[in-house]
């Protein structure tokens, strides 16, 4: 709006000049220049009239990336009208769900008529999450920049950012088997002679029963399992998600601390692809604040691994550092034994009875994440 009143003052200024060199000069060159001034901004206003119910956009996000890989935000605009547009401007907010760092981007460009213009916005997310990106302000503008219309859009639409895994040498082989209580065991059926152990894309002639209908409607393609002998190595993975208050804090320790709870998606990655590759299906625990108690995932193949990502990035953050600790504990028997994940917090780290360290996450020299094995 004051961009408007600035353009206009100006507008004003310049034709209250011309209208000083006329009285002073007596030229009608300055009467046409004059005249001019007047018609335009009266055609530029009609014409921005009819081009703004003609114009269209549409924003193109990708459904995934890598962390530290860029989000390429498209937004096509194209206007339908015989007059070409002279700016397009649409604000574009982003969000990620696990940050209170909200962010806004500008998109501006001409749209000629008839014709599709396409503006790309690349933009980076140092940490994992959904970033959801919403539609804020859009207008059109008129030739003379005096007069704006704002123009209804409506768009909503998240990117779920990847954790990465890192290189890490250590040995699962002792973990799982015995001690699982049916907090595992409750979804085995006595009858049952396999389990799944992969998947594949829909083949024509494969029985529906065997269609993985979860996976399916998240990867919107119709997927297949594949199944193998029971294995007895199922192995419990609890994930703390964590983080403490960081608004009191200073901007640097707002940064290592929110850096510490981002590297516990490095170390799931890493458990995830090392049971892979073992061929270990496992059981995924995270405290959901919401209902009070653990929520559970069966892990039987990487995708699932991955998909299941999404409902940690959208679950509340606990506010009690241990208090998934001591109810998995509560789920076991006294023989139990399972693997935790959790940010390197003093307060995460105050693990009671026998455990074991497999592996950790660290940059430059500071350990951001931990890997544990809780052996009682």
């Amino acid at each position: 709006m004051f961009k408007n009143i600035y353009t206009r003052l100006c507008y004003i200024c310049i034709f209250a000049m011309f209208a000083v060199f006329f009285c002073f000069f007596v030229n009608y060159f300055f009467v046409v220049v004059m005249v001019a001034m007047i018609v335009l901004p009266v055609v530029s206003y009609l014409a921005l009239r009819y081009s703004r119910d003609k114009l269209t956009v549409a924003i193109e996000v990708p459904s995934q990336v890598n962390r530290g890989e860029e989000i390429t935000v498209r937004v096509n605009m194209k206007t339908s009208g015989y007059l070409p547009i002279a700016r397009t401007q649409i604000s574009l907010n982003m969000e990620n769900a696990f940050y209170a760092q909200p962010e806004t981007y500008y998109i501006c460009c001409g749209v000629p008529a008839f014709k599709e213009a396409s503006v790309s916005l690349n933009i980076r997310s140092d940490y994992c999450g959904c970033v959801n990106i919403t539609a804020g302000r859009a207008e059109i503008w008129d030739y003379t920049g005096m007069f704006s219309y704002k123009i209804p859009m409506e768009f909503n639409s998240s990117v779920v950012i990847i954790a990465q895994s890192v290189e890490s040498e250590f040995s699962t082989e002792a973990i799982g088997g015995a001690g699982l209580t049916e907090l595992v065991e409750q979804d085995v059926k006595g009858n049952d002679s396999s389990q799944v152990i992969d998947t594949r894309d829909y083949r024509p002639g494969d029985k529906p029963n065997r269609i993985h209908w979860k996976l399916s409607t998240k990867l919107e393609k119709l997927i297949v399992k594949e199944y193998g002998a029971i294995s007895s190595n199922d192995v419990l993975v609890l994930v703390n998600l964590y983080k403490p208050d960081v608004k009191a804090l200073s901007a640097k320790l707002q940064y290592e601390t929110n850096i510490a709870f981002d590297r516990v998606f490095d170390a799931y990655m890493t458990l995830l692809e090392h049971l892979m590759k073992e061929k270990r299906p496992f059981t995924l625990c995270f405290y959901a604040p919401e209902i009070g108690e653990l929520k559970r995932e069966d892990i039987t193949t990487y995708a699932e691994g991955v998909a299941v990502l999404s409902e940690m990035y959208y679950e509340a953050l606990s506010l009690e550092p241990m208090l998934a600790v001591d109810l998995c504990k509560k789920t076991m028997d006294e023989f139990g034994e399972f693997i935790y994940i959790c940010p390197a917090y003093e307060e995460c780290e105050s693990i009671e009875g026998e455990y074991e360290e497999l592996f950790n996450v660290s940059a430059n020299d500071r350990v951001l994440s931990h890997c544990y094995w809780i052996k009682h």
